[in-house]
């Protein structure tokens, strides 16, 4: 599709989007401030089936409004119906959904680190959960736990939980955060069109004949009315999340999904009692909680407040630099390499692309040689003292959306640099098993991020949960001997003392092979690593 008109539907379908929400969920507050303000009839009043009145000033004038379960004898004009608002949000959400998550191959749909689906899977779970969302919802509502809310909200809320560990163990962050939303929203928008609607008309039509509204049928579109009410807080915050990377990109953002579900619906609850009871009190009290609870998860201690863990117990002998050599060799595939991944670029990323750019996970030149794999010594190196850490720092950049270097190492305890060269806003959140991980917001401009890995680990990956496309990897190792590959498979390891060391090599796409390698006292030394096709 043309940049000029994927934008422009961009556009137009955000625009209709957010003020069709602003219109039904405005009209959902209005009704329900009219619920709470109405003021009950005087006994001896003569008008037949009044709940109550109230008025209003607003534009210059003052409004009468009466809520009646007989119909109006005097019914001057048509009937107004709030429906259209709720119809044209989950349209515009809907397209939304393709715009953004299903075109463009994914991208923004398909996180392969967390699993690595096809599109036509992505898309499934993401139709399905829209589906599920409402059948089970469905399901619940032709049970007598409809006529218990704390039952009914708990476990629908267990349900919208799960739906969310779900979601985020199988899609983007992002995009787990946005189909949960979706999910609740089209909970809301099948309740108006297929229960409160149908419900209403056919009250209206028994009114008519009869003068009065049913009271059952009034009973369950006011039911439907309120789940929809509850829903509301918890829907906007998961609608406004894929701005906010820290959040959706959290290492157990599930957990911040049914906080924040909580807290929405508690403070709901207490704005709409409003009494003194001790519902209000605990609703109060949960939302408080939650937002601690949230605050204080969501800002977990980072890895530059770790000690430095021992590298070396017991004694170690000096190096003789006119003793080391140099290890050098290449990283090979042997096997049919699989074609180039185009990546297509969005949402500015592509600005300033003039050629292709493929994803630089599997990346093998026309002899075999593998790019973007890390040597390093594994085993046999504690026997030596160990060169200062350097105190310079290794950047790793942002640059047209894609981490450069891909792969890259550095000593345990040496800074690591994150830059942003792009015009555009990023975050950098790591995935680690020995070190704290973090998740820092990156601006247009922003300085960089130094960080220190004070644990050995390969490897420590860096993603974007803003372009999931975009992953860096770091190798931390005690020590000095380590390299990267180059563009033919190439490696050189230089100042190794003599020994014999366990030498390893690890890729992204192929894994880790291992080999023996002996090094004599002012030699040099060579090794080749072959991955065979699986």
């Amino acid at each position: 599709m043309d940049a000029n008109v994927s934008e422009w539907l961009h556009l137009i379908a955000r625009w209709t989007h957010v003020v069709a929400a602003i219109a039904w969920i405005g009209h959902a507050f209005l009704f329900n401030e009219l619920e709470h303000a109405l003021v009950p009839p005087e006994k001896d009043d003569p008008r037949k089936g009044l709940v109550g009145e109230m008025w209003m000033v607003h534009g210059g004038g003052f409004f009468k409004v009466e809520k009646s379960f007989a119909w109006p004898k005097h019914l001057r004009g048509e009937l107004t119906w709030f429906k259209w608002e709720a119809a044209m949000t989950w349209l515009s959400g809907v397209a939304l959904l393709i715009l953004i998550f299903w075109s463009g191959g994914g991208i923004y749909l398909i996180d392969p680190t967390v699993a690595d689906l096809a599109l036509w899977q992505a898309i499934s779970i993401s139709v399905g959960t829209l589906t599920l969302g409402w059948v089970v919802y469905s399901l619940l509502c032709r049970t007598s736990l409809l006529g218990k809310p704390l039952p009914f909200g708990l476990l629908y809320g267990s349900f919208i939980v799960f739906m969310g560990w779900a979601l985020t163990n199988l899609l983007s962050g992002r995009a787990a955060f946005l189909h949960v939303g979706a999910m609740i929203a089209t909970v809301m928008g099948a309740n108006v069109w297929m229960v409160i609607i149908p419900r209403m008309k056919r009250m209206v039509a028994d009114a008519k004949k009869s003068g009065m509204l049913d009271v059952a049928l009034s009973y369950q579109a006011k039911q439907r009315s309120l789940h929809n009410n509850y829903f509301v807080y918890p829907v906007i915050f998961l609608m406004l999340s894929n701005h906010f990377p820290s959040i959706y990109g959290h290492p157990h953002a599930w957990v911040l999904l049914a906080l924040v579900a909580l807290l929405g619906a508690s403070v709901k609850h207490v704005m709409n009692v409003r009494g003194d009871g001790m519902g209000p009190r605990l609703a109060l009290f949960a939302a408080v909680l939650g937002a601690f609870v949230l605050t204080g998860y969501n800002r977990m201690p980072q890895g530059e407040e770790e000690p430095i863990a021992p590298l070396i117990t017991g004694e170690t002998q000096a190096i003789d630099a006119s003793q080391t050599g140099e290890l050098a060799g290449t990283v090979q595939f042997a096997g049919v390499v699989p074609p180039l991944e185009e990546l297509r670029l969005f949402n500015g990323c592509e600005n300033g692309v003039t050629e292709t750019v493929y994803a630089d996970t599997f990346l093998v030149n026309d002899q075999g040689g593998v790019q973007n794999a890390f040597v390093w010594i594994e085993d046999g190196w504690q026997q030596w003292t160990l060169p200062a850490v350097p105190e310079g720092a290794v950047d790793i950049d942002q640059r047209q959306c894609i981490y450069s270097p891909h792969v890259t190492g550095v000593r345990v305890g040496q800074t690591v640099r994150y830059l942003n060269s792009d015009a555009l806003p990023h975050n950098v959140r790591t995935l680690s098993e020995s070190n704290s991980t973090f998740n820092e917001m990156m601006l247009q401009g922003a300085e960089p991020v130094e960080k220190v890995f004070r644990r050995p680990e390969v490897m420590v990956q860096a993603k974007c949960d803003i372009h999931p496309w975009m992953a860096g990897y770091v190798g931390v190792v005690p020590h000095p001997w380590f390299a990267t590959t180059a563009d033919d498979g190439s490696f050189v390891i230089a100042d190794v003392p003599p020994g014999t060391y366990t030498l390893n090599v690890w890729h992204e796409e192929l894994g880790q092979l291992s080999q023996s390698i002996t090094i004599g006292a002012a030699t040099d030394a060579a090794a080749t690593f072959t991955f065979e096709e699986q």
